[in-house]
């Protein structure tokens, strides 16, 4: 298989983006541009120079129709290019959706082998937590718990010597797991289980948070949107972006210093 260069890894990415963009139009779904895509928007207009994945939020009408979609068709595009990975459903392994492009395929770091997908966008439920905030926190302790169990379900691939000694450990005790039926789907499906709100005065990427702190908004911030240059496109995010970036990275137009500048930098190649 051919490698793919880091610097075609931004243009197949954008591609897939547009491809969902139409699909979403088409299809009533509501998204928004999020995390480090939203940041890369604002202070940047496309991507953060050294980036090389793109994150999505859809809300809960979105994902009920995308899991409807996805369940009847599970591609964007008629040439089934691009293909929709329903949360918690093999080879998808996280509890939020996936848009892989099916020409490629890449071997994530710490993640076994056998999972390998194409290039993807992650696309989060944007979810409520509880209003009182020892019951949010609760949640939060949850997801982390069942993240972490996720995370010896699935592992693999590692890289550092620290994480293969590890694995000496773990295999053994993934093999007793799964003899009580648990697994990453399990895992998972607990991970969404947790989204058990309809409204709330706080919202937030409670599926895959990086912390409480950092991911629990205020609801009305996501309440209206604009639409801002990302590349060569125009993209929704929320009309209180700065609120949000704010509370997320503190003073974000201020690039981290270079040795802070993370590169996912997966192993891909394309698939054909």
């Amino acid at each position: 298989m051919q490698s793919i260069q880091t610097e075609v890894i931004q243009p197949l990415l954008l591609s897939m983006l547009k491809a969902f963009q139409s699909f979403a139009k088409n299809n009533g779904i509501r998204f928004l541009l999020c995390g480090g895509t939203t940041l890369g928007a604002v202070r940047h207009k496309g991507f953060i120079p050294w980036d090389d994945d793109i994150d999505l939020y859809i809300f809960q009408d979105g994902f009920d129709k995308l899991t409807e979609i996805a369940n009847e068709n599970p591609y964007l595009d008629e040439e089934k290019r691009y293909r929709i990975l329903p949360p918690a459903k093999y080879p998808n392994v996280y509890p939020f959706f996936k848009i892989i492009d099916t020409k490629t395929i890449v071997y994530e770091k710490n993640l076994s082998r056998k999972y390998a997908t194409g290039l993807w966008l992650d696309v989060f439920h944007l979810s409520y937590w509880a209003d009182d905030i020892k019951l949010a926190k609760k949640q939060f302790r949850k997801q982390q718990f069942y993240k972490s169990m996720n995370k010896l379900m699935i592992g693999g691939n590692y890289r550092s010597t620290k994480y293969k000694l590890m694995e000496i450990l773990a295999a053994p005790a993934r093999l007793v797991l799964n003899m009580f039926g648990i697994d990453s789907e399990y895992c998972c499906k607990k991970i969404l289980a947790l989204d058990r709100y309809t409204s709330g005065e706080y919202m937030g990427n409670i599926c895959w948070p990086e912390s409480f702190e950092k991911e629990h908004y205020r609801s009305e911030w996501f309440s209206e949107t604009v639409e801002v240059p990302f590349e060569d496109m125009l993209c929704p995010v929320p009309k209180d972006y700065d609120d949000i970036l704010k509370n997320f990275y503190g003073d974000y137009m201020t690039p981290p210093p270079e040795n802070k500048r993370v590169r996912h930098n997966p192993e891909a190649y394309y698939n054909e």
